[in-house]
């Protein structure tokens, strides 16, 4: 006897994956077509993010109401400090040990405007959490493992940011916590805050932090070590904070 069943198009873990990879897909075709007709490329890569919500709202709902109900300012503060100081700190150190057998092109920069600035802390950081935290994430964190989900959406991530291997590396450890802030949390409202607060951070210019070797950018001993003591306490914090059972039940559920 004939099976007459057709078999699904595909499993919801290849759903999930697909749906992320689409979203990331029309970021860089956004890209793309940004660059090919003289649009600013995070205008463009706006309406990737409107696609990750949509991805995202075929998955679970987004109450947004709650979200901004629930909102606890000392969290995208902590993972504010965190992220900035785990930048500095790791890209710091592999900077003083890659330098010594290699040497990288310096990380481009751009002219500093009131529009880049918009830009960047704005509708930059909004798009990518759409992207990367939402979508990504969000998505991703229903079928696959913790694991999985935070590092392979942080990676993707990183990749995008080929400023050159420590900066790309310096992004990757950066928004791990991100990635994880989320995967715990799932208000999205706290990864825009503090990616917008950390682009906001990046506007001035604290060169005279840094040596420059080989074309890698290390902090100076005194600042590395402010860093270090910094990311240190702000582990204890994220730890402290996402190890409450509010958010060991949230897993569970």
């Amino acid at each position: 006897m004939e099976n007459n069943e057709k078999k699904p198009f595909a499993t919801p873990r290849q759903i999930a994956l697909g749906s992320f990879l689409l979203c990331f897909g029309v970021m860089c075709i956004g890209a793309i077509i940004g660059e090919a007709f003289g649009i600013d490329s995070h205008i463009v890569i706006l309406f990737a993010g409107i696609v990750g919500v949509f991805l995202y709202k075929r998955e679970a709902p987004l109450d947004l109401a709650k979200q901004i109900r629930t909102y606890d300012v000392k969290i995208p503060l902590m993972l504010t400090i965190l992220n900035f100081t785990c930048c500095e700190f790791f890209s710091s150190l592999f900077g003083f040990i890659a330098s010594n057998f290699m040497e990288v092109k310096p990380s481009h920069t751009h002219e500093i405007t009131v529009i880049s600035v918009i830009m960047s802390v704005i509708v930059a950081s909004v798009s990518e959490e759409l992207i990367f935290r939402l979508c990504g994430v969000g998505i991703l964190k229903k079928h696959y493992s913790k694991t999985f989900t935070i590092l392979f959406t942080t990676l993707i991530f990183a990749l995008i940011h080929l400023y050159n291997i420590q900066g790309t590396i310096d992004v990757f450890v950066g928004t791990i916590w991100f990635a994880l802030c989320y995967y715990y949390t799932e208000n999205i409202l706290y990864t825009i805050t503090a990616h917008s607060l950390h682009n906001l951070l990046c506007v001035p210019d604290f060169s005279a932090l840094y040596n420059t070797v080989n074309g890698f950018q290390i902090l100076h001993i005194q600042w590395f070590i402010l860093m270090a003591i910094i990311f240190a306490v702000s582990v204890v914090w994220f730890v402290k904070t996402f190890g409450k059972e509010e958010y060991k039940e949230r897993q569970l559920a």
